[in-house]
């Protein structure tokens, strides 16, 4: 995994030419979602890109299988990995080709299908290997790339292939947590909105100043944003905000 380093002088470029809408104040985490949100029917208006569904339930069962994995895992590192699949995948009713996410854990080797279908489903090392394949030689991967190196002018050129949550040990990642507490008290679980999202600038203003960086670091790059609710602006929303978890080039 590379890593890009920035120059003061550059990051204020960055921040100048690209974020002009968006304060580093502290965040509302509604509003920093819905620019997220945003920032990919942007990517969609420039390159047309039918293989990103808008939303991608998170279905009760899914979810279990979710946390039983982690609960049963060493260091309970999630990886999630960017795929394509074909028409006919077995999940509910996309009918078309379509990107995927195919959740391992702990790096075992083991995939699962956890999004957009009402089952968990077990995927197929061979599988796997052909959809990730699909995903880095589509028009969908060179347009990801193309966008995130123009809007950095040319300082980050390639998008995220994976992207991997390790803040769950530390009890940091909100929607482990949710699934966490409700589980433990035998509350129904429901659908949780999965939305595919572009990064933007988003920290704390007293944030350290590595974290800061970090987040400009992944200006640009593409992954997903989990709610409890449909409506991010629902003030019952809890949205999984922090996106600390891959840089471009992973």
């Amino acid at each position: 995994m590379k890593t890009q380093l920035f120059t003061l002088a550059k990051v204020f470029e960055i921040l100048e030419k690209n974020l002009n809408d968006f304060k580093p104040m502290i965040k509302i985490p509604s509003d920093f979602a819905n620019a997220m949100v945003a920032q990919l029917r942007d990517f969609k208006t420039t390159y047309p890109s039918p293989e990103i569904l808008d939303c991608y339930e998170f279905q009760p069962d899914a979810q279990m299988e979710f946390y039983n994995q982690i609960k049963n895992s060493k260091s309970k590192i999630v990886t999630l990995h960017l795929g394509i699949v074909p028409s006919d995948f077995q999940d509910d009713a996309a009918r078309k080709p379509h990107l995927q996410y195919f959740f391992e854990f702990d790096e075992n080797g083991k995939y699962f299908v956890l999004l957009k279908t009402q089952k968990p489903m077990s995927v197929t090392p061979k599988d796997f290997k052909i959809y990730t394949s699909e995903y880095e030689k589509s028009k969908l991967y060179e347009n990801l790339n193309l966008y995130i190196s123009n809007k950095t002018g040319g300082i980050l050129t390639e998008n995220t292939k994976k992207i991997i949550i390790n803040d769950i040990s530390q009890k940091k990642n909100e929607m482990y947590n949710w699934i966490e507490n409700q589980t433990q008290l035998g509350n129904t679980l429901k659908t949780i909105y999965c939305y595919p999202m572009m990064q933007v600038l988003d920290y704390f203003a007293d944030e350290e100043l590595q974290f800061v960086i970090q987040s400009i670091e992944q200006l640009y790059s593409f992954g997903i944003l989990m709610s409890t609710e449909a409506d991010l602006e629902s003030t019952g929303a809890i949205i999984d905000d922090r996106h600390y978890h891959c840089p471009p080039n992973c």
